[in-house]
């Protein structure tokens, strides 16, 4: 079904083409191969949802200005990979959320035929204490039955 459609991703550098240390930025061509669709990968290193310095609602307005109405149209899938940024950088869990509302109010106007995938802020990352972890599920569970959360469960190869 997603054969021949597009398939839209923003988030840091686990998503950003071209970063040759991150293994993981591979993940976006991968599925795009698999599925035979289209990629427009507008993520950037170091970018957050509520990150002044790099937000992904900079992503989001990069993809409205560069893709044509057409290609917004044929767009099935839009995925987010985000948030360690954040956490990294104490970003206020008010900000996370205006991030995470806004993605999912724009990503519904610009790409209306498109399911919206988040996968959660902090797959890899040891560091985070449990408080920031029942922090994490709690904010997620807010937005669950509009959003889709997907859950990374091993690190992927770097073959493509």
């Amino acid at each position: 079904a997603f054969s021949g459609t597009n398939l839209v991703v923003f988030g840091h550098s686990w998503t950003e083409d071209g970063i040759t240390n991150s293994v993981n930025a591979y993940w976006p061509k991968r599925v795009a191969s698999a599925f035979g669709m289209t990629l427009y990968n507008f993520a950037v290193a170091g970018a957050g949802w509520g990150r002044s310095t790099s937000l992904i609602a900079t992503q989001i307005t990069t993809a409205e200005s560069n893709m044509t109405a057409e290609q917004k149209a044929k767009t099935t899938c839009v995925v987010a990979i985000a948030g360690i940024n954040d956490i990294l950088n104490s970003v206020s869990a008010a900000d996370v959320e205006a991030g995470f509302i806004n993605f999912n109010t724009e990503i519904a106007r610009i790409f209306p035929n498109a399911q919206q995938i988040i996968v959660p802020f902090n797959w890899g990352f040891g560091g985070l204490t449990s408080s920031i972890n029942i922090f994490i599920e709690t904010e997620l569970h807010k937005f669950y039955g509009y959003l889709t959360f997907s859950v990374v469960l091993r690190k992927p190869t770097t073959e493509l």
